[in-house]
């Protein structure tokens, strides 16, 4: 199975997932994509696994967790070294990503004079700082994306600003996963 960004989008409850909707196993995609050379489907694989814990091994946890019917674990012990090294190396990258590629355009002409300056600063820095220390930096965008409204002291015109601005990152961001876990 090939997760588009849409299908992380579209997954209606990635906090709380539907165990009638898992995620599949990431390691053993990975494993699958290396042995019959189906690399298309290895960035979407190793970004999920990147938004996981080591502690959720599938086989520990088999049968007793709700991690496992929903597929927030992983056959951790199915990654080679080289696996490992591209799933660091591509969080490495992922963590850096908000500070090199999420442009708010600050000094923006379009930004209204109704908004606060001060309001929309302090989220556009929010969002940038929650980024930077999330693990899964698509799920928080788009849920910024639909966080706020006019009652916050950010105006409509400026929400759409920001909300541009996060899906052309979140754009660019799944356009590089490939760079970002990419395989020797």
């Amino acid at each position: 199975m090939v997760l588009s960004s849409g299908a992380l989008d579209s997954h209606p409850h990635l906090e709380s997932p539907d165990p009638e909707v898992p995620f599949p196993e990431p390691a053993s995609a990975i494993r699958l994509a290396r042995e019959c050379n189906i690399p298309i489907i290895l960035p979407a694989a190793f970004y999920h696994l990147s938004r996981l814990s080591i502690l959720n091994e599938w086989g520990e946890l088999q049968g007793r967790s709700e991690a496992v019917k929903t597929g927030f674990v992983a056959e951790w012990g199915l990654l080679t070294a080289d696996d490992l090294r591209c799933l660091l190396e591509g969080q490495a990258k992922l963590r850096q990503a908000p500070r090199k590629i999420l442009h708010f355009g600050l000094h923006r002409e379009e930004w209204h004079e109704v908004c606060s300056p001060e309001k929309r600063q302090k989220l556009l820095r929010e969002i940038t700082g929650v980024c930077i220390q999330s693990r899964d930096v698509l799920r928080i965008t788009r849920n910024y994306m639909g966080k706020w409204n006019d009652g916050n002291g950010i105006c409509r015109l400026c929400s759409s600003h920001i909300r541009r601005d996060l899906a052309t990152f979140r754009e660019a961001l799944w356009t590089l996963l490939s760079n970002f876990f990419s395989y020797r």
